[in-house]
């Protein structure tokens, strides 16, 4: 965008010329009077007003050129302050953006347009939300930002954006109204920051709160947050589901023989294959060590459930390649569908747990299906 040019304005003499006239009439006058009286009284009147006319015109330009001096001076400081304050802007890392209080652009400086993809000329008379949304912006966030302008209030948000023509990525936009010299707001400042690696960072930091760090699974945590949402669910609409609950079995030796990488390992695969067992609305999770619970939605009755522990027993038996041997290890698993007994999530937790006790006592590598409406007693020890 072109730089805006000062120019003076032209000289204002009129007041000072209309101040000397009066002056020089007064004097004009007060000479004619003297010289009607003489002669030689009127030739040096005449003299001395055309004298002090010309004292008074050259004082007065005099003082005019000076104030206009002054104001060449001023202006050429106050220029070359703009210049400098518009480079610095210019090359700032901060995306920063000037708007009329429509929210059009009238000015952007280099990061903004490097930050959207966009030219200098592209952006011009664009509307600031034009550039900065895309597809995938929070509809919340847009119409915040919206509201602030139509409100003319100040705010700031993240929002997830994108370079034009190339990848989404997080800034942080901080909208400031800016004042006139009569306190009325003539325009907005638009302030970006790339926030990626910081959202990066904290979608990071949720992700290993709500799931296990080793196999990616959701934890006890996560699963516990779904297994209240089944049971909200139950009790209001009847929707029936079943907890599964997994212990494996041989998965010690393999620990202790070959180290604990090697058991690591084991329980990433095992994991693996429990994802690819589920339906898209169910949850597998690992509670910690070897014991995995699976939450099955949306069923219709215990058959469903006893499908998916075959399905789980038959993945799990399979034979793991853990790089220096190949190892075969088993699952015991219990089974608990939702029923009025069950008051709290706890509850059929505990009942799936007491199910799963049963299976390894019962020969391990099988399921084991708690009888529905049948109460849940606290689990025994293995003997």
């Amino acid at each position: 965008m072109a730089r805006q040019e000062f120019r003076l304005p032209p000289p204002n003499l009129m007041p000072h010329m209309i101040g000397l006239c009066i002056g020089w009439c007064i004097f004009a006058g007060l000479m004619l009077f003297l010289s009607s009286m003489n002669s030689t009284v009127a030739v040096a009147s005449i003299s001395l007003v055309g004298l002090f006319g010309v004292i008074l015109a050259v004082w007065a330009v005099q003082r005019e050129m000076a104030h206009v001096q002054n104001l060449e001076i001023a202006l050429k400081r106050a220029e070359g302050q703009v210049v400098q304050l518009g480079t610095i802007m210019s090359y700032t890392n901060t995306a920063m953006a000037s708007t009329d209080i429509t929210g059009k652009i009238v000015w952007v400086n280099e990061t903004f347009t490097e930050l959207t993809g966009y030219s200098l000329l592209e952006v011009e008379a664009l509307n600031i939300l034009d550039v900065i949304i895309g597809p995938e912006s929070d509809a919340k966030v847009v119409e915040q930002i919206r509201q602030c302008i139509k409100r003319q209030r100040s705010c700031q948000v993240d929002l997830l954006t994108y370079i034009r023509g190339s990848d989404k990525h997080w800034v942080n936009v901080e909208l400031k109204p800016l004042h006139d010299r009569s306190g009325n707001i003539s325009n907005f400042l638009v302030v970006q920051q790339e926030i990626s690696k910081r959202k990066a960072r904290e979608q990071q930091l949720a992700r290993q709160a709500m799931h296990d760090v080793l196999t990616g699974l959701p934890n006890r945590q996560t699963f516990g947050l779904r297994l209240n949402v089944a049971m909200d669910e139950y009790h209001r609409s009847g929707q029936e589901f079943a907890v599964l609950f997994m212990d494996l079995d041989g998965f010690k030796p393999v620990n202790d023989t070959y180290g604990h990488d090697a058991g690591d390992k084991v329980l990433v695969i095992v994991a693996e294959r429990l994802k690819q067992c589920i339906r898209s609305h169910d949850t597998v999770a690992r509670l910690g060590g070897d014991e995995f619970t699976v939450l099955l939605t949306n069923i219709r009755g215990p058959q469903d459930a006893q499908h998916a522990a075959d399905r789980f027993l038959k993945a799990v038996s399979q034979p793991i390649d853990i790089g220096e041997a190949v190892v075969k290890i088993s699952t015991s698993i219990g089974v608990a569908i939702c029923g009025p007994e069950f008051i709290k999530a706890d509850d059929i937790l505990d009942a799936s747990d007491q199910a799963m006790y049963t299976a390894k006592k019962s020969g391990k590598a099988k399921a084991c299906i708690l009888p529905t409406r049948q109460v849940a007693q606290p689990p025994q020890e293995n003997q």
